[in-house]
């Protein structure tokens, strides 16, 4: 099965050939650059396409006779447009995900905790992040969290 934990034990036993072959045979430096390019490639793929189910189990889509939608909205909550929301999914009886920043929260109990009382899932994003956030390497990611705790937006 193609996931990221067998990907990574099939291309670490590789490297490990890889290394031995060229101890004992000297083999290309090309060898080592296919075998980037392939992992580096499936990798790739397993980012990219969601449904591969590559790194967990993932529900894209659900087999029903009924017609239904799933809604979440991410980044909140938001004073203004998440009550306006909650207000929209209460008129129209339908209930929704709300996944939230932790940073965020303070100030706004009364809103999730009206969302919750209504019958939404609450689930947690992530206590902070910047927007650019995913273009950050990890060292400065961990850095800006360590500092303060502090949203950066």
């Amino acid at each position: 099965m193609l996931n990221f934990r067998n990907v990574n034990l099939v291309f670490i036993s590789l490297l490990v050939l890889a290394v031995n072959a060229d101890i004992r045979y000297g083999i290309s430096i090309w060898t080592y650059l296919i075998l980037f390019i392939a992992y580096a490639s499936i990798l790739f793929y397993g980012c990219y396409f969601i449904h591969s189910n590559f790194f967990i189990p993932v529900i894209c889509s659900a087999k029903t006779d009924k017609k239904v939608v799933a809604i979440s909205f991410d980044d909140g909550p938001d004073g203004a447009y998440t009550t306006r929301i909650l207000k929209l999914l209460k008129d129209e009886d339908i209930k929704a995900a709300f996944f939230c920043i932790g940073s965020r929260i303070a100030g706004k109990e009364a809103v999730l905790k009206q969302a919750f009382d209504e019958g939404h899932l609450i689930g947690n994003h992530t206590f902070s992040h910047h927007f650019w956030f995913d273009m950050f390497s990890s060292k400065k990611n961990a850095g800006r969290y360590a500092d303060d705790g502090q949203s950066d937006e």
